[in-house]
């Protein structure tokens, strides 16, 4: 008895000119299992916003703790204890890259690089 109602539905709907509202209907699942929705994709400049600023250069100062540097540029970065770093690669002289975002006054880092080439370039 389903199945009648069914085909009637259809079979009414087309000829009302529904059908193609029907079929997308039925294909939404389909739709959200292969596309991201509009709202998911991100340009790249969003992408750039989202990672915030960038700067670069080589360490100058740097506390005890790898919580606060200094670049030669003069650029001071705060590092919080969540950033993945090893502290006693921060040292002077070592070249880095930080992405960070402005809060509270600081320039905070959300993700850092060093290049362990500039470390090692005086040393065998």
């Amino acid at each position: 008895m389903k199945r009648a109602v069914t085909i009637v539905a259809v079979l009414g709907a087309a000829s009302f000119g529904w059908a193609p509202v029907l079929a997308e209907a039925g294909s939404e699942k389909q739709k959200s299992q292969t596309q991201t929705p509009f709202m998911e994709q991100k340009s790249a400049t969003e992408q750039k916003m989202e990672m915030g600023k960038v700067a670069e250069g080589k360490i100058k100062a740097v506390d005890q703790q790898g919580m606060h540097l200094e670049l030669d540029n003069g650029t001071r970065l705060t590092v919080p204890s969540t950033i993945g770093v090893k502290r006693t690669d921060l040292k002077v002289g070592t070249t880095v890259k930080a992405h960070y975002e402005e809060k509270g006054g600081e320039k905070v880092v959300t993700q850092i690089e060093v290049n362990p080439r500039q470390q090692s370039s005086g040393t065998k």
